[in-house]
This record gives C-alpha cells, sequence and structure tokens, in this order.
C-alpha cells in the first residue's frame, strides 16, 4: 500500500468517534490474511504477529517498520508471545506445535509437539513473567480432534542448554527466511499447457508431448529478496487435465497464490467447458483453506486471482468474440481477465 493510501486510511480512522483518551498512533500493514494475535517484548520497542498466512512478523514499534518475517510453521500462527526474562519469543500454530525462537539471532531453538483444534482458534499461550516456564493449551497424546485443548500444559525451559550455552550444541534449525507464491497451470488436456510453463520457466519454446504427471518449475525472473531479507520465490505446478487424472490433482489446488486456466477457443463443440470444471476445483480449494470466520456472511471472492488463457490458437480461429470472453470473466469472478492469444512460434510462445 502506498504511502498515500496509508495515510487516507489512518485519518479516516482518525476521524471515527473514539473514546476520550485514545489516539490511534499508526497502522501496520504486511501480512496477506487474517491476524491471530499480537504480542508486544519486554521492552516495549518490538511487536510480533501471528497470523493465518503461517507466519510471524516482527515490527519495531516507533516506527512501524517491519523487521523481519520468521516462517517454519505450516498451518495458521494462533498466538505468539515474548519472555520477559529468557529472550525468547514462542509461537503456537494449528499444525500442533510449539516453537521457540531466540531473540538473538531468531533462529529456531526447539519445536515442541502440542496438537491443536484445527478448525477452532485456541490462542492459550504465556511466560511466567519471572520464571523459565511456558503455559500452553495442550492435548492428550494421540487424543481424537474432538478432544484436544481441554489440558493445559506448563513446561520448563532449561535456557542454557536451549541457547546451547551449556554444550554448546546447534540449534534445532537455522531460522527460515524464505516464501513461495504457488502458481496452478490448469486446464483441459491437449491444449499446450506444458509448453507454456517450460516456456515461462524456461524462455524458450519447446514441444511436450501430453502428459498425466504433474510438473514443477522455479520461475527465477519472479524471485526477489525482500527488505526484510526474506528470499521470495515462485513455482510453477502444472497439473494433468485428463478425466482420469483431473480429479486427484483438483485436490492440490488450495492454498494457490494464482491460476493459469488454459482452454482450445477453436474448439467447435464448446470451447469453454474445461474452464467450468477447473473453476469449481478452484473455489473448492479456496474453501478448504478459508477460517470459518471468513466464510461467515459469504466469500470475500470466489478464488485465487485467475486468468483465462486461450492457447493453441494457431490451429484455426477463436469460437468466442473478445467481448463474449470478457462478459464469461466478469461473470465467474476471473479477477485477471482474458489474455488475448497463446500462439507457438518458432521461437517460443507469443502474446
Amino acid at each position: 500500500m502506498s504511502k498515500k493510501k496509508q495515510d487516507a486510511q489512518h485519518d479516516e480512522l482518525q476521524e471515527r468517534e473514539l473514546p476520550r483518551g485514545v489516539k490511534l498512533l499508526r497502522t501496520l500493514e504486511g501480512h496477506n490474511d487474517v491476524i491471530y494475535s499480537v504480542a508486544f517484548d519486554a521492552s516495549g520497542g518490538m511487536l510480533a504477529s501471528g497470523s493465518r498466512d503461517k507466519t510471524v512478523m516482527l515490527w519495531d514499534v516507533g516506527s512501524g517498520k517491519l523487521l523481519r518475517t520468521l516462517e517454519g510453521h505450516t498451518d495458521r500462527v494462533d498466538a505468539v508471545a515474548f519472555s520477559a526474562v529468557m529472550g525468547l519469543l514462542a509461537s503456537k500454530s494449528a499444525d500442533g506445535t510449539l516453537r521457540l525462537w531466540s531473540c538473538e539471532t531468531w533462529e529456531t531453538i526447539a519445536v515442541i509437539p502440542e496438537p491443536t483444534h484445527s478448525e477452532v482458534w485456541i490462542p492459550g499461550l504465556a511466560f511466567h513473567p519471572t520464571s523459565a516456564l511456558l503455559a500452553a493449551v495442550g492435548s492428550k497424546p494421540h487424543a481424537q480432534r474432538h478432544e484436544r485443548s481441554k489440558l493445559i500444559h506448563l513446561w520448563e525451559l532449561d535456557i542454557d542448554l536451549l541457547l546451547g550455552k551449556a554444550a554448546k550444541a546447534k540449534p534445532v534449525t537455522e531460522a527460515v527466511y524464505h516464501t513461495t507464491a504457488k502458481i496452478v497451470l490448469v486446464g483441459d488436456s491437449g491444449v499446450g499447457k506444458t509448453g507454456l510453463g517450460w516456456r515461462l520457466a524456461h524462455g524458450e519454446y519447446k514441444e511436450h508431448s501430453s502428459t498425466h504427471g504433474q510438473q514443477f518449475w522455479v520461475i527465477d525472473a519472479l524471485g526477489k529478496r525482500r527488505d526484510d531479507g526474506t528470499e521470495c520465490e515462485a513455482i510453477l505446478w502444472d497439473l494433468a487435465g485428463q478425466p482420469d487424472y483431473r480429479l486427484t490433482h483438483a485436490l492440490f489446488l488450495d492454498d494457490a497464490d494464482l491460476a493459469l486456466v488454459l482452454f482450445d477457443p477453436t474448439d467447435a463443440r464448446d470451447p469453454l467447458h474445461g474452464v467450468e470444471f477447473w473453476l469449481k476445483q478452484l473455489k473448492a480449494g479456496m474453501a478448504a483453506s478459508s477460517s470459518s470466520e471468513e466464510m461467515e456472511g459469504g466469500e470475500a471472492r470466489k478464488f485465487c486471482p485467475t486468468i483465462l488463457v486461450g492457447g493453441r490458437t494457431d490451429r484455426g480461429d477463436a469460437r468466442l468474440t473478445q467481448e463474449e470472453l470478457d462478459d464469461f470473466c466478469r461473470e465467474r469472478g476471473i479477477c485477471g481477465g482474458y489474455l488475448r492469444r497463446a500462439r507457438r512460434r518458432r521461437r517460443g510462445w507469443t502474446s
């Protein structure tokens, strides 16, 4: 968000009728999904936040600047807490783990199994103010889902051992400063998905026969390093479209950040018949990865950002006009619209 837009949003919030003695200082933005918890460190100069985007972010309270993004959890982060005496940050996740982070190096120094409800937000995390104790809502070993989070566990922490001061042991794992965007390439068999995927990944055209397997490419051109030091990459998932395999491959559409839906606009029968199937599966994938709070009162959007791509247009004339395709995208909520042409040339694909 631009500085101008942030200032306008800040002014709008200030115009609300607030209680006397209450003033909005600043607004922090950086997470790309729902934020479940926040916590100040003992000095009050740093704020940690946990989100459904599976990350913990660290903020400078004075400036509002994002200092660092901690990654390692594989599901939403329900709670974060700082220790006032041990120099630790704890995070609790729906992936069934507690993670302890060193506030000096921001490395993960311990991962504690702690099964929890996956559907229900359960924070339940607190350090003792003066002792090396961590309290967390917990579960019995091997408890069924409906029996979880009915206990409180008190964990005693040996800070010297955890930080490697006693045995000079290495941390459990180095801190991860890495995030990945998932781009899915879907459509009916024979529309040129693999050829397009290869072109996007390698910058050149290569003939490919139809395949029922999955293929993955890292798109180097989309890689970058964020200001907080996080390495970002984009991975393209090429998913088969044959009727015998597409139901299986549709299971991998959850958590997609972008979808490219290919179809054959020269098909004389119904050029868009396969598109409807993949839009339905993308919608189901978003519903599966959305929380009950987000779904309540209606969906925020139908599916992840999507682009409709006409493939194999070198085979003949399109059966649908640009206006008809634009109307289709608008009616189906395809925010990326329709890519006019994707045709093969000797040196590759051109649009």
